[in-house]
């Protein structure tokens, strides 16, 4: 899901687990507690470093990926990808081949059995090294994976921002703007 929904649904997933009733109120008391803040910290973490849940004792780690995934100012999509059934694995990951070094870099190399992609950028004596990788998932069963749609969240920061100059600055073309009616 889009990094920026990962705290949202973690805020919404502590509260599901721990709020009773539906007033507002009473969610953010029982959040504001010791204890409700012990519990959507201990949500933080998990195997990928983005949060993690537990449904009906199996825990599902939570991965922030923002290319693609973001839909608007405050909307995404999150994908629920099922690893495996039994012993038997659905999701295999993979890289593209990054062997075929593009003529207009001389300097770079590939590294890793061609997974990785490295250069050099100069700008005057500063120089830092470059690596690009092209991570992608194979699903055997598409059919047990789930894709959930323009989820909305409006998080204490607020929608995010095409403008540089603002502290939720997201690049543009990573999602549609917003435009207001005339």
């Amino acid at each position: 899901m889009p990094g920026f929904l990962i705290p949202c649904f973690l805020d919404c997933y502590a509260c599901w687990s721990l709020c009773e009733g539906s007033s507002a109120t009473n969610k953010m008391i029982v959040l504001d507690t010791y204890e409700g803040r012990q519990f959507r910290d201990g949500l933080n973490g998990g195997m990928f470093g983005f949060g993690e849940i537990a449904l009906d004792g199996f825990r599902i780690p939570l991965i922030g990926y923002d290319w693609g995934t973001i839909n608007g100012p405050t909307t995404g999509d999150i994908y629920l990808m099922t690893s495996k059934v039994g012993n038997v694995r659905l999701v295999n990951g993979q890289y593209l081949d990054m062997r075929p070094v593009p003529a207009v870099m001389p300097d770079a190399m590939y590294t890793d059995g061609g997974r990785l992609l490295t250069w050099p950028v100069t700008d005057h004596t500063c120089v830092k090294q470059v690596v690009e990788m092209r991570p992608r998932i194979l699903s055997w069963a598409p059919w047990a994976q789930a894709r959930f749609e323009d989820v909305i969240c409006n998080g204490p920061a607020g929608p995010l921002s095409p403008d540089p100059e603002e502290t939720s600055f997201f690049i543009e073309t990573s999602f549609t703007a917003a435009e207001c009616p005339e």
